[in-house]
């Protein structure tokens, strides 16, 4: 049994050392950068109204250097005017905040499922207005929003139990 041990041990130990490897070549290609403002774009846009509304467009015309700095800044900035504008901020917004502050480790899996989804249907999951990446920010969009709602009845129930309710009728004099 200890032979057994040592080699899931081992093969365990094989499989984090190659996630660490994909995790390093993400982020040291550019990509971790690149999908944080791609993710952004499509999270910002609106594929049921069919409105393409880019906060990073310079990242599918030239070889522009993004920071996740860079990326919080801007969709913070973004966000700022919106609440100024009195638009406030919807579940789409939300996901886009989430979304840009992501470290390199939580965003990889999102890149990796996409980059599965679409291998299987053979387009390119880069470039702009992807209609089957779009698809796969729409469904996180309604994820949160089914999250949210989620919360909002259990805070709406808590609240509720917290609220003395009046005395049963037969005891009020």
């Amino acid at each position: 049994m200890t032979k057994r041990l040592k080699v899931k041990k081992r093969s365990r130990t094989r499989k984090l050392a190659r996630t660490d490897l994909i995790l390093t070549r993400f982020v040291a290609s550019g990509s971790y950068e690149y999908w944080l403002a791609h993710g952004c774009n499509y999270l910002n846009s609106d594929l049921e109204e069919a409105h393409w509304s880019p906060l990073f467009p310079e990242i599918y015309k030239d070889d522009s250097q993004l920071s996740r700095e860079g990326v919080v800044i801007r969709v913070n900035d973004f966000l700022e005017s919106q609440a100024a504008e009195g638009s406030g901020i919807s579940t789409r917004h939300s996901t886009l905040a989430a979304w840009a502050c992501m470290d390199a480790e939580t965003l990889m899996p999102f890149w990796g499922q996409i980059q599965k989804g679409i291998a299987e249907l053979g387009v390119d999951p880069d470039i702009a207005m992807q209609g089957d990446v779009w698809h796969f920010f729409e469904d996180m969009v309604g994820g949160a929003a089914k999250w949210l709602q989620g919360r909002e009845r259990e805070e709406a129930a808590l609240a509720a139990l917290a609220t003395p309710s009046p005395a049963p009728s037969f005891l009020t004099l």
